[in-house]
């Protein structure tokens, strides 16, 4: 019997150590097929990034992006498309604020008897003359006079033969209150800087300098 029994306990160690060896063999085969199903699909991954022809197949382009800015607001806040305006000269002739887009432009509102406005008159003809002499055509000054058609005050013919006679030259236009209260004037002088889109960059409430306009427009001395 002990011959017996330990030949089949010898079979049974075998066929333990086989199974063993089996299944160790068969855990191996799946790691491997794991780890090679990993290394290629990286390396599908790394082929991908490098191929400039396969990238283009999955990247975001800036042609399916589509950004829209909208329109700027009209209004009278810097930042705002300023109001549009036609306004006339001693003369009759009419100017049109949105004729001059691609210039700055600079408009000054005042009135009769506006001590402030009078004090910066050197300002706005020493900006005049520099246009003037220098021929610069990319910025545009209106000197707006508020004055009502029923105003007891000067009209805007007497008003140019004053400026004139005081040797102030700069262009001034007529507005009989339409234009000062779409743009909000309560205190004169008030004067706004537009640029070349149209849009206000600034809004001075009170007398402003030569200098600080030609900063703001350009300028160079």
């Amino acid at each position: 019997m002990k011959p017996l029994k330990i030949i089949v306990a010898v079979i049974l160690i075998v066929s333990m150590f086989g199974g063993a060896t089996i299944l160790y063999n068969h855990l191996m085969s799946e790691e491997k097929e794991s780890n090679i199903a990993k290394s290629t699909t990286a390396k599908e991954i790394a082929q991908v990034s490098d191929d400039p022809e396969e990238s283009r197949d999955i990247d975001v382009t800036s042609e399916s992006i589509i950004t829209t800015v909208p329109p700027a607001q009209e209004g009278r806040q810097i930042g705002n498309l300023a109001y549009d305006f036609t306004l006339i000269d001693e003369k009759n002739n009419s100017v049109t604020l949105s004729s001059f887009r691609g210039k700055h432009v600079i408009v000054s509102f005042w009135i009769y008897g506006c001590s402030a406005c009078y004090a910066e008159f050197p300002e706005y003809q020493k900006l005049h003359d520099k246009l003037e002499q220098d021929q610069i055509e990319n910025v545009k000054l209106f000197k707006v006079y508020i004055n009502p058609e029923n105003a007891s005050t000067p009209n805007i013919s007497d008003i140019r033969q004053q400026l004139d006679n005081s040797g102030y030259t700069f262009p001034t236009y007529w507005d009989k209150g339409d234009v000062a209260t779409n743009y909000g004037i309560y205190y004169v002088p008030h004067t706004f800087v537009i640029d070349p889109d149209g849009l206000i960059t600034a809004s001075i409430v009170g007398t402003t300098s030569y200098e600080a306009l030609a900063e703001l427009v350009g300028l160079e001395e």
